[in-house]
Formats: C-alpha cells, sequence, structure tokens
C-alpha cells in the first residue's frame, strides 16, 4: 500500500507530470489486461462513424466521448465544490486520476458484463481499446477544463443537455446504462 510519506511527495511534482505519469500507467495497466491498441476493424477513422458493435469503443473518439465531456464537467463541479481552494491544475488531476481508475475497471470483465448487450446490438460493448480509454480521458479532462470555465447553471445545463442529446442520437446514456445495469432497461 502507498504511504503517506509517498504520496505527499508525488503530490508536490507538477501536475502536468503527475497527468503524463497516470496516463502513461493507464496505457500500460491495459496493455497487461490484454486490451487491444486500437482498432483492429480496418479503418484509420479518428472518430467511429457508425454503431457497430465492432468498432464500438475502438477509435480515438466516439459518441460516448461526449458522455466523457460530460463525466469530466460534473467531477469538477463536484471536486471544486469540494475543495474551493485548490487550483484548477490540481482539481483536472484528480478528475483525470477519477477517470483513469474508471478507464481501468470499466474493462475489467466483470464490469463489461454488467454493459453487455443482446448479440447483434449495434450499442454492444466488449471492452475499450487503449487508444480509445485515453481518447475517453483526455475527453474527461477537456470536460473539466471547459466546466472551470462555466459558471454552475452553464456546467448543469450542458449536462442535462449531454445527457439528452447522447440518449436521443444513440439511445444510450448515463440514464439508461444505469436501468440497463439494474435490470431495468
Amino acid at each position: 500500500m502507498l504511504n503517506m510519506k509517498v504520496f505527499r511527495s508525488l503530490w508536490r511534482l507538477p501536475a502536468p507530470v503527475l497527468m503524463i505519469a497516470l496516463v502513461l500507467l493507464q496505457a500500460g495497466v491495459l496493455a497487461l489486461m490484454g486490451r487491444d491498441p486500437g482498432c483492429g476493424c480496418g479503418g484509420d477513422w479518428p472518430w467511429q462513424v457508425r454503431l457497430d458493435p465492432a468498432q464500438n469503443s475502438q477509435h480515438l473518439a466516439d459518441p460516448y466521448s461526449v458522455l466523457h465531456l460530460g463525466f469530466g464537467m460534473a467531477l469538477l463541479l463536484i471536486f471544486r465544490a469540494l475543495r474551493p481552494h485548490w487550483p484548477v491544475a490540481r482539481l483536472a488531476l484528480i478528475v483525470l486520476v477519477s477517470s483513469s481508475i474508471w478507464e481501468v475497471m470499466e474493462n475489467m470483465p466483470a464490469i463489461i458484463s454488467v454493459f453487455g448487450y443482446e448479440p447483434g446490438d449495434p450499442r454492444g460493448y466488449d471492452g475499450d481499446s487503449i487508444l480509445n480509454s485515453l481518447g475517453d480521458t483526455a475527453f474527461t479532462v477537456a470536460g473539466g477544463m471547459l466546466a472551470s470555465r462555466l459558471p454552475v447553471w452553464a456546467v448543469v445545463a450542458a449536462l442535462i443537455a449531454v445527457e439528452v442529446g447522447v440518449s436521443l442520437w444513440i439511445d444510450d446514456g448515463y440514464i439508461i446504462g444505469l436501468l440497463r445495469a439494474l435490470g431495468l432497461g
């Protein structure tokens, strides 16, 4: 277990250094978990053009990237409320830590099965590629940085717009996913 002295020493490093180290750690852990480096679908598009179970969560960006942007906005809002005296760089670092932890957990077989879909469902999910996971983290941090510049009401409005927009666009989102995970969707 990481002792507090080591943690405090790491915390004193510049935020960009810690961010780079965390992203490399995230990629390394995902590689050790056997995740594919990128989309093995033969396409070099950075954005997933259409919902296709073979390509879901394999490109740098996909429709779920918009949800990650909203996730980062929500995290920044929460962390700013909990630690109003922290500089934005430290808040962004905590957003990145949160995203990295989620991205590793999301790609564990037990979590993948929770988000499973029926065979042939265009939203099918079999875990992220490393490229997609890093893209998700980048979108989360970008959402946090955007939220750091907006008033609370604008962040809340953006979060509602993201959830409604993505739900209408791809028939998925945080609320739909939660209902499905609970067996209600």
